[in-house]
Order: structure tokens, then sequence, then C-alpha cells
């Protein structure tokens, strides 16, 4: 039985963190996985959505986690999951990445190895310290959440999010029936334009549409309730309070569910709301360029310009509809890899 370690810490007040690392989870996991899952000081709200089975042992201190990854590392069968999500190494220091590298070949010994799917960096054109890129070459499988990270390594491939994988069956969704424009942004930057939220008012009226804001990070909350006044205050904002992340979930995507348009600056916001068959459209005060660069694996072509968006939806939503067939062809990619992963650590 190979020992899997696995990191699935996320912020706790983020539902997409928790939404993709169930599915990296889920991915390094086999019948007989002896699993070891780092999270930190994640609340058990922010458990309730890893889709945790009960077996495994969990860890709060990383460096309790990483002391037992290295025991018996050269006598047991064990493999290093690298974390999905975002890589910051603004700040790093030069010898950054030393503990994957020594890790992963001392794994290799007793026949394991190392995995790093579903990851990205926060700004590729800042540079990779050298180390980190030495490290992911001695891992067995790399594959990146976007075009960008990619080239920054220099190596690996690209595959969608993991969040692509959650959610609906894509052979059950369709446009009908769909009666809102939904709309949440993140409360650290500027707000929308006011040209922005007069589109997208118009937009919503066309179409027969009613604007719903929802949050799906808690703290962006009061962000939430000016842009639900600004859009006229027709329907209560649906904003996340004290639900688990499990709870929670199920309620913005049976919003998604009901919506035709998601739009927001938040990557997986826009994600969800695809898996549950609404068109993503990325908005905000500052730079979509994240947002673009995250979803482009699974085929979604936003416009990065408000100028562009009209033309976008006229293309997406009076043709044929696209979205299921996008995620459909996304959760393949992602289904593709996860079976590799699992038969390296099966092997």
């Amino acid at each position: 039985m190979s020992r899997v370690f696995v990191s699935t810490w996320g912020q706790n007040d983020n539902l997409g963190d928790s939404v993709l690392r169930r599915g990296l989870l889920d991915a390094a996991r086999t019948e007989r996985s002896d699993m070891h899952v780092f999270v930190g000081d994640n609340d058990d709200g922010y458990l309730t959505a890893l889709g945790l089975r009960g077996d495994e042992t969990l860890y709060r201190s990383r460096s309790e986690w990483w002391r037992s990854a290295m025991s018996r590392l050269l006598t047991r069968k064990t493999f290093l999951v690298q974390t999905a999500g975002e890589l910051v190494f603004s700040g790093s220091k030069p010898h950054a990445g030393w503990r994957t590298l020594v890790g992963v070949a001392g794994a290799r010994v007793a026949g394991g190895g190392g995995v790093q799917v579903g990851a990205g960096v926060r700004d590729p054109a800042g540079g990779v310290p050298a180390l980190e890129r030495r490290a992911r070459r001695a891992l067995s499988i790399v594959a990146w959440r976007d075009t960008p990270s990619q080239e920054a390594f220099g190596m690996g491939e690209v595959v969608p999010d993991w969040a692509f994988g959650e959610g609906a069956d894509p052979r059950v969704l369709s446009r009908e029936g769909r009666d809102l424009l939904t709309v949440t942004v993140r409360g650290d930057r500027p707000g929308l334009k006011s040209s922005t939220i007069a589109l997208l008012t118009e937009v919503a009226r066309e179409r027969n549409l009613g604007v719903q804001v929802v949050t799906q990070v808690r703290r962006d909350t009061e962000r939430a309730s000016e842009l639900a006044r600004a859009f006229g205050g027709e329907l209560k904002p649906v904003v996340w309070a004290d639900e688990s992340h499990a709870g929670w979930e199920e309620v913005v995507r049976e919003t998604y569910r009901r919506s035709l348009i998601v739009a927001s600056d938040r990557a997986h916001v826009l994600i969800i709301g695809a898996t549950e068959g609404a068109l993503p459209l990325g908005v905000s005060g500052t730079s979509i360029e994240k947002v673009l660069r995250i979803v482009a694996p699974a085929e979604f072509t936003m416009p990065s310009q408000e100028s562009g968006i009209s033309d976008y939806l006229e293309a997406e939503l009076d043709g044929e509809y696209a979205v299921p067939a996008r995620v459909a062809a996304a959760q393949v990619s992602l289904a593709s890899v996860k079976d590799r992963i699992q038969r390296l650590v099966a092997g």
C-alpha cells in the first residue's frame, strides 16, 4: 500500500479553494492508498467540502506532515502530491523548493515519486525561483492550470482547473429555464464601473433576467450589498454567513443552475457557474487577466474589455449553446490526468 501525502489547505472563507482541492484529493486517492492530508488551520466548515472519507490521517501542522512524509521514505513507497491552486513566489528565498526536491528524490528510492497538477503561478511574469523549477522537473507528472504558468516553469502540460471536474453532469445542462444573471466581484479591489453595471442591467432587461448578486467568498459580503443596491435591489443578495462550505456550495450551485450568465472577477465563480450550465463572463473594476488565463484551458475565451461583452454574449447565447460541451471536454481532460495519477500511485 502506497503512502500518499497531499495538501488541501486553502482559505476558510473561499468556496473555490475547497472545491478545487476536493478534485485534487479525489485524483490522488486509490482504493489501497494510505492517505495523509494536510488541512492546516482550516476549520470544520471548510473540511465538509473536501470529500474526506474518514480513513485519512489529517495534519494541522505542516512541519508534522512533512516529518511524517519523510519517515520511512526510503523504505516504503511514498508519493508527494503538491498543492493545487495559486502559487506565490514573490519574496521567496533562493533555497525555496529544496524540500520538494529532496523529498521526491528520496521517495524514488522506494519506488515512489511526486506529482503536481492543477497549480498556477499568481504572477508568471515575475519569474520562478531556480530551485522551484528544478524541483518540478523531479516530479513524475506535472500539469499546470494555465499556459503562462507552464511557460514560467518551462515544462509540464496544461489541463483545466480541478473545479471543472465537479458539479452537474454536462449531459443534463442546457440554457432552458434560466432566469437569472448572477454577479459577484471581489471586495478587495475597485468595484464595477457604472458603465459595466449599466451594460449588465441592459443585458438582463433584454433577456428577461433578474440580476442576482451572490457571494462565493465571505469577505466579499460588503461589496455584494453595494452591488445589489447599484443594480436596483430588486433581488436580495445571496450572501454567505455561517454556513459550512458544503452547505454553501449547495446554495450557490442552485443559484448558478438558474443563471443564464454568471459575471465575476473570481475565476472559481465562473468555473463553478459553468459546471452548472451558466455562461461565464469576466467583469472587473480593474483587470481580469488572471481569470482569462485560468478558464482558457477549458476553451472559454471571454472578452478582456467591456467593449467586447455584447458581441460575446450574442455569439454565445444566440447560436449553439456550447457551455455543456466545453465543460464535458474539460472533464475528459481531467479524468485522463486523474487516471495517470492513480495508475502511478497504485503501480
